[in-house]
């Protein structure tokens, strides 16, 4: 089993594992026509994927074959596994190992490069030298190489089945012209979750205790189960206080035990499916509850778009079935 103890680890510098480049032309996403092939550029979101390309822009530019790293200014680091289109204005460097790699290692490396992102904000940016000479700690082997098999194999452990989809990575934007507008409160049965007090749960591994917490699909812990305390799963949590997370929207699809700073929504017609899709785009309604705002007491009230049908006395209703295939025919929809 690899040695975590980083302290016997040795420093690599970037160039001396990969060669670092950045794409020729200046392709924008506005000005591509729409494909199967991805288009990367800087962000924290979707592996820096900005959208799907056939390739046909108003400037020219080379595909980039899969088994790259790209890292954009601010220290974002991804594997891109597939090929793919690259802007070269967002000053995204690609990395191409000197020597062939696994994935499981190329995900180390990102993890580490991640960890490195502090360095690079406050209007300090990461350009083409400033990764070739960025240093990183590595496990090696007696020859004081990388040991890239303990690597490997402490990822393994870590990630003991990588799923695979058959879906296709194709371009999966929405025209939400024909959306419409639907309050929280019409679409769901709300209550408010029921721990009052944190330090009335015990350790344990009957239930989740959830949280006024963005990551993590808001799971502090484990805990024993207390029947008074419990929440009925299938339902969507919605983030009504808490530093930095208001306005967070999450699916729960277990029972579980709740904070009180959670409104909880219950419809019939939710499933993994469809709460993933409300999840979504009810958490973008976040920035109207930051600097202090809370939620609580206007989730009922909050009106969010969905795609709807229009009904024969004509009112609208949520498109169910639209938003379960959606989900489903994304990248990993299928594993769900």
């Amino acid at each position: 089993m690899l040695n975590l103890d980083t302290k016997a680890w040795s420093s690599f510098r970037i160039k001396d594992l990969f060669e670092v480049s950045l794409a020729d032309g200046d392709i924008k996403e506005k000005e591509c026509e729409l494909g199967n092939i991805p288009l990367v550029s800087s962000g924290e979101t979707n592996n820096g994927i900005v959208t799907y390309t056939n390739g046909i822009c108003a400037k020219p530019s080379t595909i980039i074959a899969g088994n790259k790293i790209t890292v954009d200014m601010f220290g974002n680091a991804y594997f891109q596994p597939d090929d793919f289109y690259c802007v070269s204005h967002g000053r995204v460097n690609i990395l191409t190992p000197r020597n062939p790699l696994t994935t499981n290692q190329f995900l180390f490396i990102c993890s580490l490069i991640k960890l490195e992102k502090y360095r690079f904000s406050y209007g300090r940016a990461l350009y083409s030298n400033g990764i070739k000479e960025l240093t990183l700690k590595l496990p090696t082997v007696e020859n004081g190489s990388p040991d890239w098999k303990g690597i490997d194999e402490y990822m393994q452990s870590v990630f003991p089945f990588i799923p695979s989809t058959q879906n296709s990575s194709k371009n999966h934007k929405i025209n939400i012209k024909n959306w419409h507008n639907f309050q929280i409160s019409s679409l769901f049965n709300l209550e408010n979750g029921k721990v009052s007090q944190a330090g009335t749960l015990e350790i344990g591994n009957d239930l989740f205790y959830l949280g006024a917490k963005k990551d993590n699909n808001g799971l502090m812990g484990k805990c024993i189960r207390i029947d008074k305390m419990v929440s009925k799963g299938n339902c969507l949590v919605f983030i009504c206080d808490g530093q930095g997370s208001v306005g967070y929207v999450n699916y729960m699809d277990q029972e579980f035990m709740g904070t009180v700073n959670l409104t909880l929504g219950y419809n019939p017609n939710l499933n993994p499916y469809t709460g993933l899709f409300i999840a979504t785009v009810a958490s973008l309604e976040r920035p109207r509850y930051s600097y202090g705002r809370k939620w609580r007491g206007n989730v009922g009230s909050t009106r969010i778009k969905l795609p709807a049908i229009k009904k024969a006395n004509g009112d609208y209703e949520p498109d169910w079935q639209f938003m379960e295939n959606y989900i489903k025919s994304l990248p990993y929809g299928d594993c769900i």
